[in-house]
Formats: structure tokens, sequence, C-alpha cells
């Protein structure tokens, strides 16, 4: 009885610990992820705003690859690429994505 119970039991210790820190430890690499295409994307669009190329309050992801500041982005997660036609808006210094 206690060869089923012990090792039963062992293993149940382990799935009670190891599932949840595998789930965190995904969602923060997810997160990562997602957070290193952003700030690319930022980057581009605040270089392209100092060269005086970029003069509007937004731009498209479109207008970065068009003046070569960006090469073509694509979602970590999903694998496919944004819209060419997703906005960056610039309000007081603050730029803001709306990556679709």
């Amino acid at each position: 009885m206690n060869r089923i119970i012990v090792p039963g039991t062992i293993i149940i210790i382990i799935l009670m610990i190891g599932i949840p820190t595998y789930i965190n430890v995904r969602k923060d690499h997810e997160q990562k992820m997602t957070s290193v295409v952003n700030k690319r994307i930022i980057e581009a669009t605040k270089k392209c705003y100092l060269d005086g190329k970029c003069d509007t309050n937004y731009i498209t992801l479109q207008d970065l690859y068009d003046k070569g500041y960006l090469k073509k982005q694509t979602d970590p997660l999903t694998k496919k690429y944004y819209d060419p036609e997703s906005k960056i808006i610039k309000e007081n210094e603050k730029i803001t994505l709306k990556l679709s």
C-alpha cells in the first residue's frame, strides 16, 4: 500500500508546485517578448520624429516601413504580421501604440 501512496503523493506535490510555476514563467516570457517588439517600434518612431521625417501627431507602421525605420513586425505570440495600418500616436512626447 505504501508503495502506491508515497510515489503518488510525491507526484502530486511536484505537480502542485510545477504547474503554477510553469504558467507564471510562460506568462512572464510572453509579456517580455511583446514588450521587446513594442520598444522596437517606439524607438523607430522616436528616431523618425527626431530625423524630421515624421511630423504629424500620428503615423502608421506602413509609414515606418516605407521610410526604412522598421522592418515588417510580427506579433511574437501569434506569429502573424501586425496590420501595416496600425497607428502610432504621439501626444506631448509620449508615444502610444494602437497595434492590431
